[in-house]
């Protein structure tokens, strides 16, 4: 039964359990070994792509098909390094599959041939080997790796909130203390206020964070770690991992008063990081502990570190307490009851560190890993909600939730086959129009009266001239437009024939879409920034339906890709109803775009201020432009009930980014 088969996605969601995607590579575990890709792209296409549309959590390769005749049982492999092989390599997942080949059973399942079996349809003949018998052989550390991501998650949906500790790990890349938090479109510091506030409305145990966030500057939340599973680790005094004692609460969001704070705890500058200040990172592992945690790992991996950064524990960030308790890998964090917000650790260091976070050669530091092998083990998380991406071998089977840009597909996708995480998208950076502000400004109004002047008053016509020129090279336009005399002191003779370049120009700056501020997790946009996205939105058809604005055009009588064209270029027809709608001057193309963004941005006003109810389309319209033909009505009515019924809806729904964070 089709029907039955199907994977019906509202009915996992029912049952709100994660759904762990386990791979049957089709390629020999030698040849998975030896590419940098990984995964073959066929692989990769129907194996982590497609299930990746269904939401579930990418995990490792448990198989691989091996020519001759495997007995029971002969499953195991040597410990090889794996980091470059889990998942699929960035980009592998938009390949085209190879000729020929087909992936395994429904989908690829583990599928072992049996000796005398048969083996598998579509295998290519460059698998076979004379006599040999081409079948599924599972890899038992990648097969227990895929099985402990499981389990994992699962015993993190069956911990109640009140016992769950959650590690919030913010990104510093590079780096410096300037770039703590640092994320795509996101307002990090605020963001994890916000999150700490609703992990603390959930039942979540955030110890001091409520009076701390309300302003408490003398709140101390502790770093005493004693009790935490584990126990292999040491925590100094209280006091560096105090959020209050960087801040006197005075004039600073909650959110920056927790940064100011980490950073009061240490941090990872070396620019500003004193051997004070490393002493007294609240948080640390021994030498001893690390380095048998450091055993654990393959054989080929601990080569390639030690190769890098030395013997463990290596010398980055590490201190010797000159207490008799030996040296210490040193962390920078906050602890809120079951919650660290903590600070990510360099990933390397080098005169290049930017290089260095996006080389997929290079190991971590034995630093970096012991802070991930420390949170897992010693501190005793449950999950990890990141700012930032660390790969397999750091996170081991420790569930990762990600919130991350929903346009940026590409770097979310490696986190989710590098690190198993599950993806969180968030809401794109509020968006704006560009306009022109300051000289720019100056210099459109100066254009518009220098057309009227021509016409009335020639007499000033070469007084203008001088000032618009002198505001070009102000503005720098003449560099950009490239013209060879860019630098001259005097307008050359031809510039009203160089004027609709500009112009043209112009219109392009203020007509492009910038980020208006950054987004905060779980905040849905309202007020001006709602307007601002909506319209941001509506310019592009979509669902069968014209951009707003040139739904608009047509219904005036003009074609907004005609304008955009040659937005230097007369405007020709002024239609009536437009200059009512949006009043201004119309002597361009680029003016009557302006007027066509102005009438938009007042039937997204006039929508807004009926509640984005659908049925107020019509009366919007008939407000704004007038009477118009019926299809033109109609299809403008289209764009407005389709923004109502699915734009804002979905842009109101933002405030659920902060439940799946929190599970």
């Amino acid at each position: 039964d089709e029907r039955a088969a199907g994977w019906d996605v509202p009915a996992l969601a029912r049952l709100d359990v994660p759904v762990v995607q386990a791979i049957g590579a089709t390629s020999s575990r030698a040849q998975w070994a030896a590419s940098d890709w990984g995964l073959k792209p066929l692989d990769a296409a129907m194996q982590v792509a497609i299930p990746e549309f269904d939401g579930r959590l990418i995990t490792v390769p448990v198989s691989f098909k091996e020519a001759g005749s495997p007995r029971r049982g002969d499953h195991g492999w040597p410990d090889q390094d794996h980091q470059a092989h889990d998942g699929a390599a960035p980009g592998a997942a938009s390949a085209t599959a190879e000729g020929g080949e087909a992936p395994g059973p429904r989908g690829g399942g583990a599928v072992a041939t049996e000796p005398g079996g048969v083996a598998e349809a579509g295998v290519p003949a460059a698998l076979q080997q004379a006599g040999g018998i081409v079948g599924y052989v599972a890899d038992a550390e990648r097969c227990a790796r895929a099985a402990g991501i499981a389990v994992r998650q699962a015993q993190l949906a069956h911990t109640p909130p009140e016992r769950r500790r959650l590690a919030i790990v913010l990104s510093n890349y590079p780096t410096q203390h300037s770039r703590v938090g640092n994320g795509v479109g996101l307002d990090t510091p605020a963001s994890a206020a916000a999150l700490l506030d609703h992990l603390t409305a959930a039942g979540y145990d955030t110890g001091q964070w409520p009076a701390f966030r309300d302003g408490d500057t003398d709140t101390a939340p502790g770093g005493d770690t004693d009790t935490a599973p584990g126990g292999d680790t040491d925590t100094e005094p209280a006091g560096h991992g105090d959020p209050g004692s960087g801040d006197d609460g005075n004039g600073l969001a909650p959110g920056d008063r927790l940064i100011h704070a980490l950073i009061d705890a240490g941090g990872f500058d070396a620019d500003h990081l004193s051997e004070g200040q490393l002493a007294a990172n609240p948080f640390a592992v021994d030498a001893a502990t690390y380095t048998a945690w450091f055993a654990e790992l393959p054989e080929a991996l601990r080569q390639r570190i030690v190769e890098h950064w030395g013997q463990p524990p290596g010398d980055v960030l590490v201190h010797d307490s000159g207490d008799g308790g030996g040296h210490k890998l040193r962390f920078a964090g906050l602890e809120l009851g079951n919650v660290l917000v903590a600070i990510q650790p360099p990933r390397g260091f080098g005169e290049n560190p930017v290089a260095i976070y996006h080389d997929p050669d290079l190991p971590p530091t034995h630093h970096y890993l012991a802070f991930y092998r420390w949170l897992d083990r010693a501190w005793g998380a449950d999950a990890v909600a990141h700012l930032g991406s660390a790969p397999d071998q750091v996170l081991g089977d420790l569930p990762l939730v990600y919130p991350f840009v929903v346009n940026d597909p590409g770097e979310g996708t490696q986190a989710k086959r590098r690190a198993h995480a599950t993806i969180v998208d968030h809401l794109v950076a509020p968006m704006t129009r560009a306009d022109t502000y300051d000289d720019l400004a100056r210099l459109e109004q100066l254009l518009d009266e220098y057309e009227h002047v021509k016409a009335m008053d020639p007499a000033k016509d070469a007084a203008m001239r001088g000032e618009i020129w002198q505001l070009l090279r102000a503005c720098e336009l003449t560099r950009d437009l490239g013209w060879s005399d860019a630098d001259a002191e005097q307008a050359p003779p031809d510039l009203d024939d160089r004027l609709t370049e500009v112009d043209g120009w112009l219109c392009e700056i203020k007509d492009a879409q910038i980020r208006g501020g950054l987004h905060v997790l779980g905040r849905a946009p309202d007020g001006d920034t709602r307007r601002d996205l909506v319209l941001a939105i509506l310019r592009l058809p979509q669902a069968g339906h014209p951009g707003l604005r040139a739904a608009i055009a047509t219904a005036v009588g003009l074609d907004e890709a005609a304008l955009l064209n040659a937005p230097g270029e007369p405007a020709g027809h002024q239609p009536p109803g437009l200059l009512a709608a949006a009043p201004g001057p119309a002597r361009t193309a680029a003016d009557l775009i302006d007027r066509l963004e102005g009438a938009a941005t007042a039937l997204v006003q006039g929508m807004d201020a009926k509640g984005w109810d659908a049925a107020a389309a019509d009366a919007v319209i008939a407000d704004v432009l007038g009477e118009l033909d019926a299809p033109a009505h109609q299809s403008l009515a289209g764009v407005l009930s389709f923004a109502a019924s699915e734009i804002v809806p979905r842009l109101d729904a933002t405030t659920g980014e902060l439940d799946a964070v929190a599970g």
